[in-house]
């Protein structure tokens, strides 16, 4: 498809519902846009083959095409907005790298990718970035690399629902205020790595809601700001061993390890007078 390399192909071929392959565009090397290019297309198998070499926001590119098995190189170009790309692409099973811009919107990227079983590697963005629900319903997924999260500002239900997510590595989630949801109904997960924190973490209700599967709690490394740990473990009942906790601001400690019924010991917690 010989088209000007700068055009916009933002909505594209949405809704092409019998669309089984996409045009090869291997002339549009800086197109402006690709937002929802493929958006609804149900039975798109073939994703075609893309030249960009520049900074393109592909949100909701692929969003609802359920029978794509495979994502397009996005090798040569930088990744500005990755919201919704592949939400609901239930067949989608291979992914390549993913290398993000300075700022780079990524919730709901992979959400509902139920036929994934390896998380693509990605190159997080540098400044703050809403990663909530980004593998969320993602039931196969088993692997996941060590992300780099350290700008990652939202976390709300990121892997919510990873029901065959066994174990996951440290993640650095410095700049992370909350962790509502974040693995709530993992039920496979056994294990985690340290979650390295700051003062801005203040909340962790629901965090591990329903894991129980999970024998360890992870460290997280700073949880002195931390107000609302509501169902924080609740339904956790393979637990069996907390790391101390610093929690001289919780406000809320409803339900934190309601039926954690494997718990022989009560976790080391050290609170403000206020807050017992």
């Amino acid at each position: 498809t010989n088209i000007s390399s700068t055009a916009s192909l933002s909505s594209c071929f949405t809704s092409c519902y019998s669309l089984r392959t996409a045009p090869s565009f291997s002339t549009v090397t800086s197109p402006s846009s690709m937002t929802g290019m493929f958006q609804n297309c149900f039975n798109l198998i073939d994703a075609g083959t893309l030249a960009a070499t520049n900074t393109v926001d592909i949100s909701n590119m692929f969003n609802s095409s359920y029978s794509l098995v495979s994502a397009p190189s996005f090798d040569r170009m930088l990744i500005s907005g990755l919201t919704s790309t592949f939400q609901g692409c239930a067949s989608l099973r291979n992914v390549g790298n993913i290398y993000c811009g300075t700022s780079c919107g990524m919730n709901a990227a992979f959400s509902g990718c139920s036929s994934l079983k390896t998380a693509p590697y990605i190159r997080f963005p540098t400044t703050s970035t809403n990663c909530g629900s980004m593998f969320a319903t993602c039931v196969s997924l088993t692997t996941v690399p060590a992300y780099d999260l350290s700008n990652v500002s939202q976390t709300g239900s990121m892997f919510a629902t990873c029901t065959a997510l066994e174990s996951l590595p440290a993640f650095n989630f410095s700049s992370a205020p909350s962790f509502v949801t974040t693995f709530n109904g993992c039920r496979s997960l056994r294990s985690i790595g340290t979650i390295t924190t700051t003062s801005a973490l203040t909340s962790l209700n629901q965090t591990f809601l329903n894991c129980n599967s999970l024998i360890n709690a992870p460290v997280f490394t700073n949880t002195s700001a931390v107000t609302d740990m509501a169902s924080t473990f609740q339904g956790c009942t393979s637990l069996t061993s907390v790391p101390a906790l610093s929690l001289g601001a919780v406000t809320t400690f409803a339900s934190t390890f309601q039926a954690c019924n494997a718990l022989t010991t009560a976790p080391n917690i050290t609170m403000s007078a206020s807050s017992s």
